[in-house]
C-alpha cells in the first residue's frame, strides 16, 4: 500500500530502469482491502512501457489469489512471484501446482520463498513450474549462499 509520494517514487526508479536498459522489474501493490491496486499497477506498467514486469509475492497477502491472479493478467503483468498465499512454498506446493495448471498459461507462476537446493526438485515435480525464485540463504546468514545457487541451477538445467 503507497501513499502519492511513494507511489511518485516507484515509477521514478521504474523510469530509472527504462534508462539504464535493467531486463525487468518487480513491483507489486495492493489496496487496504487486501486486493490488488488496478490502478496504480496499470500506471506501474505503463510507465515501464517495453520492459516485462513481475508482480511480487505481496500477492500472498490478498485475500483472493486467484481473482488477483487474473486482475494480473489482464493488467499484464509476465510472471508473478508467490509462495502460494500464507508460508511458504513447500506447504503450499499443491495450491502452486493448482495456480500453475489453472494460470500456467497466461502468466508465469514463480515459487519463491523457502525454496533451496534439497528441495526445488520437489517443488519443479510437484507444481510443474519452470521458474523459481530463492533467497540461497543457510544457517541465518544475511548473504545467498554461491553453493545453494550452483546447485539450484544444475537441478534446473538437468
Amino acid at each position: 500500500m503507497y501513499d502519492k509520494e511513494e507511489s511518485e517514487i516507484m515509477c521514478d526508479e521504474i523510469r530509472f530502469c527504462l534508462r539504464t536498459q535493467i531486463n525487468g522489474v518487480v513491483i507489486g501493490a495492493q489496496t487496504n482491502s487486501h486486493v490488488v491496486d488496478v490502478e496504480l499497477c496499470k500506471r506501474f506498467i505503463d510507465t515501464a512501457e517495453h520492459m516485462p514486469v513481475t508482480f511480487h509475492r505481496a500477492i500472498d497477502d490478498c485475500k483472493d489469489i486467484y481473482r488477483s491472479i487474473e486482475s494480473l493478467i489482464q493488467l499484464g503483468f509476465k510472471r508473478v512471484l508467490t509462495s502460494g498465499g500464507e508460508g511458504n512454498a513447500i506447504t503450499n506446493c499443491d495450491k502452486l501446482k493448482k495456480l500453475q495448471r489453472e494460470f500456467g498459461q497466461e502468466i508465469i507462476i514463480m515459487p519463491g520463498g523457502g525454496i533451496r537446493a534439497e528441495n526445488i526438485d520437489m517443488i519443479m515435480n510437484k507444481t510443474k513450474c519452470d521458474e523459481f525464485h530463492s533467497a540461497a540463504i543457510i544457517k541465518n546468514i544475511v548473504l545467498p549462499d554461491e553453493s545453494q545457487i550452483h546447485l539450484m541451477l544444475k537441478k534446473l538445467q538437468s
